[in-house]
């Protein structure tokens, strides 16, 4: 047909995961919009190659919440996991503790409702009796919702505890094919610690 008479070179790096076919027609439509603004336009005899590339891995995994030593990894490279699949264990007994001290000092909190409730109820009635002044009910209604809030705040440190105990196991949100795994059981982790790529 004739010698190449331009050349154009062109690469195209993108960070999306894609298919070789959706590569290929990146690199196809990058070729048709690159040809448009070429001076001199191209024809037919020039020699245009567009390169399209992508990682071959995956995003990193999901990097961990909380500090701890790696107990035990799940995966290896290469294996297929599923959505929510978990990936390590870090140790959790220290804020495993955590929770159990807190859940104990809610016991003692609940208990203290119950007591600051029998004087308050006492001095509803005896107030409706005439035997107590006004001043004498709103102390043991302060003393009641003080002990209410104080179980209050004991539960939402519970709750808190709870969901940060989740923390320690670090799963997989999508599936995927496990990457390279550059931690060993054993290991110190830190939020900052590239678990896998996936």
């Amino acid at each position: 047909t004739g010698a190449l008479r331009n050349t154009t070179i062109a690469v195209v790096a993108t960070s999306a995961m894609l298919t070789r076919v959706e590569l290929s027609q990146l690199a196809q439509a990058s070729s048709a919009a690159l040809s448009r603004r070429i001076t001199p336009t191209g024809t037919s005899f020039d020699g245009d190659v567009i390169f399209a590339i992508c990682p071959m891995d995956g995003p990193a995994a999901p990097p961990p919440q909380v500090e701890g030593i790696a107990r035990r990894i799940f995966v290896k490279s290469g294996d297929r996991v599923r959505a929510g699949a978990p990936l390590v264990q870090i140790d959790p007994d220290k804020q495993q503790a955590s929770v159990t001290a807190f859940e104990s000092t809610r016991a003692a909190r609940e208990a203290d409702v119950e007591l600051a409730k029998q004087p308050l109820d006492r001095a509803q009635k005896l107030l409706d009796a005439g035997a107590v002044s006004r001043a004498e009910l709103e102390q043991a209604e302060s003393a009641y919702k003080t002990a209410q809030a104080q179980l209050k705040a004991i539960q939402s440190m519970i709750r808190e505890s709870q969901v940060e105990l989740q923390y320690y196991r670090v799963t997989r949100p999508s599936s995927g094919v496990i990457g390279d795994i550059p931690i060993r059981e054993g290991d110190r982790i830190t939020p900052t610690t590239l678990i896998t790529t996936i």
